[in-house]
């Protein structure tokens, strides 16, 4: 299968009419200043941080009846004082679309990372938008093939399976959305060997100025989830959430967005951690291009 897999990118790469290539770059920078109760490290109450960065390039062929897409990304920490870990791997696949089908291959992002984690708005402040869920699935999968199929522009059904040469157990995932105006619900299911199955789902509504939304993993009990409700006024959006792990520990948060436009956003937000008494707050700026 593996062979079949990129024997067929390689086939659709060389067969087709060839074009102008588009290269876009792709990026985040984000900075941070986080205020400790109780004191973190040496009585420490201030910290800075520059989480969730990213650079990456996306290239787009325009065949005749179909596209071809790469995209290649990487994590950078430039605070970081090691420099074995400035720069992590992060994705790098080719994609191929044509009509319903979109066949993926490379290093993908998990069906949970697509389905779940970035249909949630969440946290700027936190890694994997604050999701407790986020702790149970890979951000992504090396030597993975996707393959997606949708019905109109409401719903798709994909399936991803990791192609190991030194595994005997196929692991492999699935999963199916549905999109409407008022929101939105997805449906993920993973399997690997004799494992327990894991699910997860995500939920939203919306109504007028307000979206709520949800996030649950399930493994033969329910092992986390994350809930909110967003308010939507004029680039400004606030929000209250609450998250529960699977030590039942709470995590309250709370948050204000403020969109100054498409590229920039300034953060302010709360979290409260109820067991431990511990909370933080956490400003900064954000930077997409």
């Amino acid at each position: 299968m593996k062979k079949f897999a990129v024997g067929l990118l390689i086939l659709i790469g060389f067969a087709s009419t060839v074009s102008a290539i588009e290269a876009l770059p792709r990026g985040q920078l984000q900075l941070q200043a986080t205020y400790f109760d109780p004191a973190i490290g040496d009585d420490a109450r201030w910290a800075l941080a520059m989480p969730n960065n990213f650079v990456g390039v996306t290239a787009v062929e325009n065949l005749t009846s179909s596209t071809l897409m790469g995209h290649w990304q990487v994590g950078i920490d430039p605070l970081s004082t090691d420099a074995d870990v400035v720069l992590k791997p992060q994705l790098a696949f080719l994609s191929w679309r044509q009509g319903i089908v979109n066949l993926w291959g490379g290093r993908l992002p998990s069906l949970e990372r697509v389905y779940l984690e970035e249909s949630y708005s969440g946290h700027l402040s936190l890694q994997n938008k604050g999701l407790v869920a986020s702790q149970f699935y890979d951000p992504s999968e090396l030597k993975a093939v996707r393959l997606d199929a949708t019905s109109g522009d409401y719903l798709v059904f994909t399936g991803q399976w990791i192609i190991d040469e030194n595994s005997q157990d196929l692991a492999w995932s699935a999963a199916t959305a549905i999109q409407a105006p008022e929101g939105s619900l997805s449906l993920t299911y993973r399997k690997n060997g004799d494992t327990a199955a894991l699910w997860g789902s995500h939920v939203s509504w919306q109504s007028g100025n307000v979206v709520l939304s949800g996030v649950w993993v399930y493994q033969e009990e329910l092992l986390g989830w994350d809930m909110e409700a967003r308010f939507l006024s004029q680039g400004v959006e606030s929000f209250v959430g609450f998250s529960q792990d699977d030590n039942k520990q709470n995590r309250w948060s709370i948050g204000v967005h403020q969109i100054l436009s498409s590229a920039v956003t300034n953060y302010s937000e709360i979290v409260r951690w109820s067991q431990s008494k511990q909370w933080q707050w956490t400003t900064g700026f954000q930077i997409k291009f």
